[in-house]
């Protein structure tokens, strides 16, 4: 208790292992109690594992927003508040109940119990520690207690079968009392557990196999009162409210063991009968052999199915109990519903189940087959998939034809790497899906996909299409890709505005949705738009929310750069680079090479240190050719090189991309200034500037002052001109560095500016900080500011914890009065 105390202290999850029996809950369930916050418990259930969130739904008392894993875990976490999470028996949650645990982990205290032994249990237990859970196994009791422990309950019981009893039970409590309260020192709970079943009557008998059978708590009205009295004068069950259910579940594994196959399927007939649930009921009319009522009540299920998971799980139920010749197509209605869900090794089970009499049959079980394997990472076995199916295919004008050729055009898109190919392909598609007026925005979408590859005109309007026409299909999937690809597309055309409109609104729609996954996507997306656009402000705030979620590796790494560079841009030099140092070395990973390398000779370069910045845009130049964002290492070389006044030559790195077209002009700028071609250098310049309009906003604005120094330099007229215009640009973006060069040039030209002093302390706050830090000063708790602004409590903690080693504050009341402190003397002008 002491050591799950502690953890629970840290805001840390914990899972406690063991056993059946040894004391998993009683042990959850006191250290919940003592910490004094509300406990939000709930359980897993062996025969309801089909229910996607059951454990989560248990815990918040009311059903979990419908969405994806981060959608859920947000809810989720929003609901806990300053609470506890107790989750027992996690080894039978759906899958889906495991991921959104996952998320949750290290965000939100957690007490979780899972039983060993059980299927998988294991490689859960493995699971949650690699997101950061502490692992803490419980054994039995030693021999002493659980000596005591006998005593208690069968004090007539003698020394030595006692003794045999301990040993024999290794500790375990559960095992411990039902074999002293039998009175039979035997080591075979299940002969004890017959020996108390043998002093039931029949009606208590029956209630009890019913319980185990059913595998959830049931309302003593439904089990009926004498069943009721009799299993709970024999302690075999427990009483909560008005619910009755067996008192461990071990006791509920035994019975069922006891029960023949006759027994069985009467009583889950029986069950069957009794229950208002359909999905619940079909089931049990399955186990009892009654297949047509199973059918039937599966069906209705899947209708009344709000989760994608469970509405596969009844069809899944349903296709196990169809006969006839609508087997195969309820089958594949199934396996499609499989696969909207990800659940790959049961879609892969049903596949297998079916008859497959004709090639068409065959040919949707490859196109099923196909996009299951390019969503699991497994594009080899998609391609060879679409192959088998076209060739099943080939001579007929089937709509399944045409959606196999959509599909197989992903290949040179994005295995092949082939422009030329994937234009044809999609472009060929397109007409056959539109012709016969199938998967018509799929097919839009790959098309416009392949026209942004290839460099050519129209792919935005083509994703603008087929991003309208999924949506009005109510093909989600499809909207959310062509919509993601709709910013890119934008982005690298020069439509900026138009890219952040889009990517706001698609992060609105998937939030709505419960689109976790597609909501954060758009959001790293819209920051990107962000810091190209000099908004440096929105793109640290935002990235500190987002850097406190759980994110795909790459993702975190993209968002890192962005938040450092923009804290370089800022002038926050140092701190960009202790942000950036903490991301994990993978020494075979170039791309996070590139990444982490370009920050660090970007804080060289305009930190006032030359020389380290060429040797680092060196060690990046020498990286693989085909990767275009090494010419921004060029660029800084070129600049790092003038700033020492080195005659060294510069190094150009070609990029047939839109959004690079500016590099060239801007590397003979620096060629030129540097040869006293001033008047050439300001038209290079100008021309730099003006193609990195729309794209690069840093990039811009560079330029835009290197033409102005270069047109002093010349003793052009419009050179003072130009430097004020740059100086007001610059300093509306609160740009340090390059303010600090603007000044430089503005005082050679006689215009004296007082050097840019670079912020501390309070001043260094982001917006966001400063306000969590007015909530904090206000008398709110974490949860409460997290409900205020709309965020996690753990990105209030994040924030909090942030602000406070800026300020050199060591809690929260102390941040806070700092901060406070500091406003008000400014306010009060010092």
């Amino acid at each position: 208790m002491a050591r799950l105390s502690g953890a629970l202290a840290d805001d840390l999850t914990v899972v406690v292992t063991g056993e059946a029996g040894v004391g998993k809950t009683a042990l959850l369930r006191a250290v919940a109690a003592e910490s004094g916050r509300p406990v939000f418990e709930g359980g897993a259930l062996s025969t309801l594992s089909w229910m996607s969130h059951l454990a989560l739904d248990r815990a918040l008392g009311r059903p979990v927003l419908v969405g994806d894993a981060p959608a859920v875990a947000a809810d989720v976490e929003a609901a806990v508040g300053d609470g506890v999470l107790l989750l027992d028996d996690l080894q039978w949650a759906a899958a889906a109940t495991v991921e959104v645990v996952t998320l949750l982990t290290g965000r939100l205290p957690m007490l979780i119990g899972v039983r060993r032994g059980q299927s998988d249990a294991d490689a859960l237990v493995d699971r949650l520690a690699a997101a950061g859970a502490e692992i803490v196994a419980l054994d039995g009791l030693g021999a002493n207690d659980a000596s005591e422990l006998v005593r208690q309950v069968n004090p007539g019981l003698g020394r030595p079968a006692l003794q045999r009893l301990v040993e024999r039970t290794g500790g375990n409590p559960l095992l411990l009392r039902e074999l002293a309260a039998s009175g039979q020192p035997t080591h075979s709970l299940r002969r004890a557990l017959e020996a108390r079943l043998r002093q039931l009557d029949e009606t208590g008998r029956e209630a009890f196999a019913i319980l185990a059978l059913i595998g959830r708590p049931v309302s003593a009205e439904r089990l009926g009162a004498a069943g009721t009295k009799s299993l709970l004068g024999a302690e075999l069950a427990v009483r909560r409210g008005d619910q009755v259910e067996i008192r461990h579940a071990l006791l509920g594994d035994i019975a069922r063991e006891l029960l023949d196959d006759d027994e069985r399927r009467r009583l889950h007939a029986i069950i069957a009968g009794a229950l208002d649930d359909p999905g619940e009921a079909a089931r049990h009319h399955a186990l009892a052999g009654e297949r047509g009522a199973a059918l039937r009540l599966a069906l209705e299920a899947a209708r009344r199915a709000t989760r994608a998971g469970e509405r596969a799980s009844h069809l899944s139920v349903a296709s196990a109990c169809v006969d006839g010749p609508r087997a195969d197509e309820l089958r594949l209605e199934a396996a499609w519903a499989l696969e909207d869900a990800h659940d790959w090794p049961a879609l892969d089970d049903v596949l297998d189940s079916l008859d497959a009499a004709t090639a068409e049959v065959q040919a949707e079980a490859r196109l099923l087959r196909a996009r299951a394997a390019w969503r699991g990472g497994r594009p080899e076995q998609m391609r060879d998939a679409i192959t088998e199916g076209l060739a099943l295919v080939a001579d007929t004008d089937s709509p399944l034809r045409i959606r196999l050729l959509i599909e197989q055009s992903r290949i040179p898109i994005f295995l092949d790497g082939d422009p030329a190919a994937a234009l044809e392909s999609t472009a060929s598609t397109l007409a056959l899906a539109r012709a016969a007026g199938v998967d018509v925005p799929r097919a839009e979408y790959l098309h416009g996909t392949a026209l942004y590859v290839a460099e050519r005109p129209g792919s935005a309007e083509v994703l603008a299409q087929a991003t309208a026409a999924a949506r009005a299909a109510g093909d989600i999937g499809t909207e959310m890709l062509a919509a993601n690809n709709l910013v890119v597309c934008l982005e690298s055309t020069g439509e900026q505005g138009d890219a952040q409109r889009v990517a706001r609104d698609y992060v609105e729609r998937a939030r709505s949705m419960g689109l976790g996954v597609w909501e954060r996507s758009f959001r790293i997306a819209l920051s990107n738009l962000q810091f190209h656009a000099g908004r440096y402000g929105e793109v640290i705030d935002a990235a500190d929310e987002l850097l406190d979620l759980p994110l795909e590796v790459r993702a975190r790494e993209q968002l890192m750069e962005q938040v450092c560079m923009a804290l370089i841009d800022l002038g926050r030099i140092d701190e960009a680079l202790r942000r950036i140092e903490a991301l994990p070395e993978r020494p075979d990973d170039w791309t996070l090479h590139r990444q982490v390398g370009w920050v660090r000779c970007e804080a060289a370069l305009w930190g006032g240190r030359p020389a380290r910045a060429v040797e680092l845009a060196d060690d990046l130049l020498a990286g693989p050719e085909g990767d275009a964002n090494i010419v921004f290492a060029a660029l800084s070389r070129a600049w790092a090189l003038h700033e020492l006044g080195s005659d060294a030559p510069l190094v150009s790195r070609n990029s047939e991309l839109r959004f690079l077209a500016a590099v060239p002009s801007e590397l003979d700028g620096i060629a030129l200034l540097r040869r006293g071609a001033d008047t050439d250098a300001v038209a290079a310049f100008d021309s730099a500037a003006a193609a990195w309009h729309g794209y690069h906003r840093r990039g811009e604005l560079r330029c835009a002052l290197a033409a102005a120094e270069a047109a002093r330099r010349a003793g052009a007229n419009d050179a003072l001109e130009r430097l004020r215009a740059v100086e007001r640009d610059v300093s509306a973006l609160c740009m340090a560095p390059l303010l600090a060069w603007v000044h430089r040039s503005l005082r050679k030209a006689g215009v004296h500016r007082t050097s840019t002093a670079r912020p501390s302390g309070a001043r260094q706050l982001s917006p966001r900080q400063e306000e969590v830090l007015r909530l904090v000063a206000s008398g709110l708790t974490n949860a409460e500011i997290a409900r205020r602004l709309g965020i996690s409590r753990h990105t209030v903690v994040s924030q909090i914890s942030a602000a406070a080693l800026k300020l050199g504050a060591s809690n929260r009341s102390q941040a806070a009065a700092l901060a406070d402190g500091v406003a008000d003397g400014s306010a009060g002008g010092g």
